[in-house]
């Protein structure tokens, strides 16, 4: 459930910035869509994970959510 909170107003916005953006966002979007549509979930949850975790520390539950909620945006 709170990782629909985060898909939905973000898959809302990529998709106007899609459709009706300038060239840049156009961009943006599409390369935003393709990548996370073209990688296995799991391995976004992994890099979400353990790849960022010198960076910015994460939970797994935390992680999870977000993750999902990426990932169902560009869908």
């Amino acid at each position: 459930m709170a990782s629909f909170l985060i898909a939905v107003p973000f898959g809302f916005l990529l998709g106007i910035g899609r459709l009706y953006g300038r060239t840049f966002v156009r961009f943006l979007a599409a390369g935003y869509i393709e990548v996370f549509r073209g990688t296995p979930v799991l391995l976004q949850l992994y890099v979400l994970y353990f790849g960022i975790a010198p960076y910015i520390k994460l939970g797994p539950l935390q992680a999870c959510i977000l993750g999902l909620g990426l990932n169902y945006a560009a869908y």
